[in-house]
């Protein structure tokens, strides 16, 4: 932890690096990732009963419960009215069944991108891998994620760049209540190393 994944790198019909698929709808190609509007997303297109489709992400090393940590994505629907994603654990890496809810989201309009904020809970056992599951309860759907993380803290809103320049900027954000400080994360692009800077303040 962190963990994050905005699946640029990656050709279409791919998916991310040790990320692995526990169940589909058959021969439907999905879940993948797919370029929508010049954008690497990551969709799913699931539909009713058991045909819901699930993803298994890389083991993550920590020390501590998954409780009480932060998921930040983007999601864009076809019909929210029907469409839910679940964030969980997975025990048995190789059983669909045994999938564990920390967490669900759910879009409230059809085909507007949305930014999702939830804090993980509900489990108290040692599986480190996380699942995500998207399901609909009518009809087969799409469900579209980008800019996917875990940490430890609230993720602070309202990023933006203060005078950006060729070479360096500052970045600004509205403070996020209790935080003391901020690890930041930033690769150039191109570049599959990442690098941590300390704010130097929250």
């Amino acid at each position: 932890i962190p963990y994050c994944e905005n699946f640029d790198g990656y050709p279409n019909n791919t998916i991310p690096n040790e990320w692995k698929i526990v169940n589909s709808r058959s021969n439907s190609g999905f879940p993948t990732i797919e370029t929508i509007n010049g954008e690497r997303v990551f969709t799913f297109y699931p539909s009713t009963g058991n045909n819901y489709d699930m993803v298994l992400l890389p083991a993550l090393a920590y020390d501590d419960s998954l409780n009480g940590k932060y998921i930040h994505l983007r999601m864009e629907v076809s019909n929210y009215s029907s469409s839910t994603l679940e964030i969980g654990v997975l025990p048995d890496t190789n059983n669909p069944g045994s999938f564990i809810s920390m967490g669900n989201i759910r879009c409230s309009q059809n085909n507007t991108i949305q930014e999702f904020f939830i804090q993980l809970s509900g489990y108290s056992g040692s599986a480190n891998r996380l699942a995500i599951k998207a399901s609909v309860t009518s009809g087969t759907r799409w469900f579209r994620i980008n800019d996917f993380s875990l940490t430890n803290t609230p993720y602070p809103t309202n990023i933006r760049l203060n005078q950006p320049e060729v070479s360096s900027t500052e970045i600004l954000w509205d403070r996020v209540f209790d935080s003391t400080h901020y690890n930041i994360w930033y690769t150039l692009i191109g570049s599959d190393e990442w690098v941590m800077v300390e704010s130097d303040s929250c």
